[in-house]
């Protein structure tokens, strides 16, 4: 009997992902648990293991595909069926609706049921569940979504350019409608404004361009950071720290760290100066709730700290940094940094901060003024530390002494700090790193 395999939601509240690995081609046996794709999401790489034991008989993405809930992956025979056994015409009709040939993608943003994924026995059984309530029709929970064909990138696009998705005509199959309707609305919409000529020279692409699609964490990010830059009032209050003495401190302690298989940077060190300075400046760690106009404020300090890695830039999240030493959280940054290049991360790993750390000084750089990561309200920055001469002592009588200056700056939301409250708080982080029996007193 033919089996329509479904994309299910991998436990992370998703309504879309990309494929970026398929590991079978058609006409290939497979076992039920057996890893056939890779698909990723704006949080995580996840393997898509097979439900059922038989032959891939059509593959309906290909790599590079954005597939929604409830689309249909891979058609299999499954084990001891007839080869060429036609599947039940009725069977999964209405989930089909208005699918798109080419992908296989439906007009159903959500899941008929959340599959997991949690280990390989477990997989398998959740997955053949998840397909068997795939055949069943997929429900849609926004009345809207009925009445307006268009994928979840495409909606996301008509909310940053500001277009209501039922005035687009869609050219898409069913009067689906496509990336394309919104940009030509968009540019109509724009025609009669003074600055036509620039947003037109900015769309059309010149000769020699290219046009690079946004996937998964890129796209992700795209729409956040848009979102935090119109929704909150940034300010960046910007400083340089004197860490000489932190530097010393630092190296005296790196062959100690290593021993313990953790590798002593500068970064945990700002995490619990953080952590310490929010103790006194709690409004720092907190996020605002614009519709109730109130102010939440955690007591527990989650750090999130923004990487650089393969897929992008990701925010993972350490807990509990105000009860945690300087050594453990060094252990634990390299054991985060360890699953997200090998693409282990999950959804939870990356929710739950109350304030993000972002250090660019590996890189380079002599300052920065990063977007805060909604719904937090603070973002701590690092740039390169570089030996400076600084001079001390009286205006008539000052000498000067090599130091290691790090600068250093803080993004915060207006609608809940002001300006002399992110003063005293980047004080108190200044006291911390510049002192290190301050730091070892507070710690």
């Amino acid at each position: 009997m033919a089996y329509e395999f479904r994309l299910q939601d991998p436990g992370e509240g998703i309504h879309e992902a990309e494929i970026i690995e398929i590991n079978v081609s058609e006409g290939q046996q497979v076992r039920e648990g057996e890893n056939i794709l890779v698909a990723e999401t704006d949080k995580a790489a996840v393997d898509i293991p097979s439900p059922v034991t038989g032959e891939i008989v059509e593959l309906k993405v290909s790599e590079g595909d954005i597939v929604e809930v409830g689309n249909v992956l891979a058609v299999l025979n499954e084990e001891g069926s007839e080869k060429d056994e036609e599947p039940d015409p009725d069977e999964g009709a209405d989930a089909d609706e208005g699918a798109d040939k080419k992908t296989g993608k439906s007009r159903n943003d959500q899941p008929a049921r959340e599959g997991g994924n949690e280990s390989k026995t477990e997989a398998s059984s959740s997955s053949r569940a998840a397909g068997e309530s795939s055949r069943a029709e997929a429900q849609t929970t926004d009345a809207d979504q009925a009445d307006v064909l268009a994928t979840p990138a495409v909606r996301g696009l008509a909310r940053d350019l500001g277009i209501d998705l039922e005035d687009v005509p869609g050219s898409g199959e069913d009067g689906r409608i496509l990336e394309d309707d919104v940009q030509k609305v968009a540019e109509s919409d724009s025609a009669s404004t003074d600055d036509d000529t620039d947003i037109q020279a900015v769309r059309r692409p010149t000769e020699g361009s290219e046009r690079v699609k946004l996937r998964s964490v890129r796209r992700s990010t795209a729409r956040r950071m848009a979102q935090s830059w119109r929704d909150i009032p940034h300010v960046t209050h910007e400083d340089a720290i004197d860490i000489t003495d932190l530097e010393r401190m630092r190296r005296d302690h790196v062959n100690t760290a290593k021993q313990e298989g953790v590798k002593l940077t500068l970064t945990p060190f700002v995490m619990k100066a953080l952590a310490g300075s929010l103790s006194q400046h709690p409004s720092f760690n907190a996020r605002f709730d614009a519709d109730e106009e109130e102010i939440e404020i955690f007591h527990e300090v989650n750090v999130g700290v923004a990487l650089d890695t393969e897929r992008g830039l990701l925010v993972p999240v350490v807990r509990d940094v105000q009860a945690k030493t300087v050594l453990e959280l060094a252990k634990e940054l390299s054991e985060i940094s360890e699953k997200l290049q090998e693409k282990r991360a999950d959804r939870a790993m990356l929710e739950g901060g109350t304030v993000t750390v972002t250090n660019i000084g590996a890189i380079g750089g002599t300052g920065l003024s990063p977007i805060i990561n909604p719904p937090q309200v603070a973002i701590f920055g690092v740039a390169r530390a570089k030996l400076q001469a600084v001079l001390s002592g009286d205006i008539d009588e000052a000498t000067s002494q090599n130091r290691l200056i790090l600068p250093v700056c803080l993004t915060f939301d207006h609608r809940v700090n002001d300006g002399a409250d992110a003063a005293r708080f980047m004080n108190s982080v200044k006291l911390l790193l510049s002192d290190p029996e301050q730091f070892a007193l507070r710690s």
